[in-house]
């Protein structure tokens, strides 16, 4: 039970903080190195979700040179934003934004790519390296998904009280 607990504890903190992810990713793989790609673009698209408005992600497509050969890669979902189901945001407007924080990102290099010196053919992409990101994690999908349940289960909870109040005064009558 308390390995569950600190495993699950674990989990949702490396979720929340992908500067820790990244730190974690270099302990467990000490033979990659840090590589500089020499071209990197995005594309961003939105996804509907199940209990939650939806999220954007972004697909990141790079290049790098490595013992004289061009590598082409491409890192699907490499980024996402969660949305909680009250967003009322228009999701054409949400996907823009997103981008554009993307995009500045990419601009000032804040972003890591490392190579198996082994196999520089694999690479992994953290687009992000911020200490916290919220409402990219899944703790945040998690809590908006769950106050999401909460809100329907009161509502019908209140729509039962309503109709019960309702049915009990015509009775009286």
């Amino acid at each position: 039970m308390v390995f569950s607990i600190v495993y699950l504890s674990l989990i949702t903190l490396l979720s929340v903080s992908p500067f820790l992810k990244i730190q974690e990713f270099k302990l467990s793989h000490i033979k990659w190195e840090i590589i500089n790609p020499s071209l990197i673009k995005s594309a961003s698209f939105w996804d509907t979700g199940y209990k939650r408005r939806g999220n954007s992600y972004v697909t990141v497509y790079y290049e790098y040179q490595s013992t004289g050969k061009l590598y082409k890669k491409s890192e699907t979902e490499a980024l996402k934003k969660y949305y909680a189901i009250w967003d009322t945001r228009k999701t054409e407007d949400l996907v823009n934004e997103f981008s554009k924080s993307v995009a500045e990102k990419i601009k000032n290099k804040d972003y890591i790519i490392l190579k198996n010196t082994s196999h520089p053919e694999e690479t992994q992409l953290f687009l992000s390296t911020d200490y916290f990101y919220f409402q990219g994690s899944l703790f945040y999908n998690m809590i908006t998904s769950i106050a999401a349940l909460i809100f329907v289960v009161l509502g019908l909870v209140i729509i039962i009280l309503i109709f019960s109040k309702k049915t009990t005064g015509a009775r009286k009558k």
